[in-house]
């Protein structure tokens, strides 16, 4: 008996890390541009960046840094080349950075469980980035294109620092309230009871059922992306290769803002919705109309807080002429290549102080 479940056991294992390589060999995409690039943030920390360099007949003036969202990777800005946002603006003669923040990525530091927080973005990661992106590249300033917490950052930063060297920005799917069904405002009172609770570990798991999606789409999955607006070998290979892990310190912050409503700093509780009156950065803002995780009218609100004299709010869907946008299909979505990058490169664009800077 005992030697069946030993038996048993060992082929249990066997399978197992079968099954593990078989998704690394089919899933797993490492997109590393043309150089990988690290940067000591204020703390010490070391932040991993992909560089694109510019491509074409023209290069533009001032670089390009894309930051990421919540629970997720750099990879959502370059997941593949027909939806690599990162790609598709150094095609057209912007140097781009995607970026990894601490914790994931690239800018993983060893440890098993993340303690990185969205006041250590702030505070720490993003002043380093910055300086560093625009130094490379002799710039006064850079350009910045978050999508979701990747634009709150910026927020975030700005409203402290509204001198920042940012010549233009875009946020997508950034809201400064959480406008979240029942059991989502429930769920966010658990790091309330568990001030210390163990992050979300989803990686893992994600990159295991990765295969499954597709033939059978979990419910949080149908929550970001919307499948038939996005094809399901896409889907799959997302799932294996964006996913990062939630830290207890980001729960904390994100539970904070559903709960009271607030966007503030957890550490000193400085009012980053209040200060985004001193943003003077031009801004895009952009929302999804079917986007269930940043409602428009979070994302709007945001669009109404801030003090940029040069401001434009963009809703993309099937009210104007399109096909509907969840959060995940503004920028991995089959139409994202389409509809919605050629806005944010217009935008930057437009901002670009020296349009035809360099000719190659």
């Amino acid at each position: 008996m005992a030697a069946s479940l030993l038996i048993l056991g060992v082929l249990g294992l066997i399978c197992a890390v079968a099954w593990a390589l078989w998704c690394e060999i089919i899933y797993c995409e490492q997109r590393l541009g043309d150089e990988l690039v690290y940067v000591e943030a204020l703390d010490g920390h070391r932040l991993g960046m992909v560089h694109y360099r510019a491509r074409g007949a023209l290069r533009r003036a001032e670089p390009v840094v894309l930051c990421h969202g919540l629970s997720v990777n750099r990879a959502n800005m370059d997941l593949d080349d027909e939806t690599s946002l990162a790609l598709y603006l150094a095609n057209r003669g912007f140097d781009v950075y995607a970026l990894d923040l601490r914790g994931r990525g690239h800018s993983r530091d060893g440890r098993w469980i993340p303690q990185h927080g969205f006041d250590d973005y702030v505070r720490f990661d993003l002043p380093a980035v910055i300086d560093a992106v625009r130094r490379r590249h002799d710039a006064v300033r850079v350009h910045w294109v978050g999508h979701s917490m990747g634009g709150l950052v910026l927020y975030a930063y700005l409203a402290r620092h509204p001198e920042a060297h940012v010549r233009s920005a875009v946020t997508v799917g950034s809201p400064v309230r959480l406008h979240l069904p029942w059991w989502a405002r429930w769920s966010a009172r658990i790091p309330a009871w568990a001030p210390r609770m163990a992050p979300i570990l989803q990686a893992r798991l994600a990159f295991l059922i990765a295969p499954f999606v597709g033939l059978w789409y979990p419910g949080l999955v149908r929550y970001i992306i919307h499948p038939e607006h996005t094809r399901a070998r896409r889907v799959r290979r997302a799932v294996a290769n964006l996913v990062a892990d939630i830290s207890g310190p980001e729960l904390q912050h994100f539970s904070h803002m559903v709960l009271s409503g607030e966007f503030s700093s957890l550490e000193d509780g400085f009012d980053y919705r209040a200060g985004m009156a001193d943003i003077r950065v031009p801004m895009l803002v952009m929302a999804g109309n079917r986007d269930l995780l940043a409602r428009a009218e979070g994302v709007r609100e945001g669009y109404e807080c801030l003090g940029s004299p040069e401001k434009r709010y963009c809703l993309m869907g099937s009210e104007t002429g399109q096909v509907d946008f969840g959060h995940g299909d503004l920028l991995i979505g089959d139409y994202a290549p389409k509809l919605v990058f050629p806005e944010i490169e217009a935008w930057l664009l437009q901002h670009d102080p020296v349009r035809d800077a360099l000719t190659v």
